[in-house]
């Protein structure tokens, strides 16, 4: 399905990286005082995808361009 994106130490590093930006960011949004050291599973898992969405994005962003034939190829 994915014949760019391998995953590799770079692509896990990326995703770890942006999914603990996004948790923090989303858990300081509805944060109350009575629930500051609860874990929520379901932000984390939310963070998780989108970490790799990222990551997928920046893969795809880093593929090296297509050479396009300009010449006749049969002569």
């Amino acid at each position: 399905m994915f014949d760019t994106y391998t995953l590799n130490l770079t692509n896990i590093v990326i995703i770890l990286i942006s999914s603990g930006v996004f948790y923090s960011f989303l858990k300081n949004i509805g944060r109350d005082e009575k629930d500051e050291k609860s874990f929520n599973t379901m932000i984390f898992a939310l963070c998780l995808f989108l970490g790799f969405i990222v990551s997928l994005g920046i893969s795809y962003l880093s593929l090296p361009e297509d050479k396009i034939l300009t010449s006749n190829f049969w002569d």
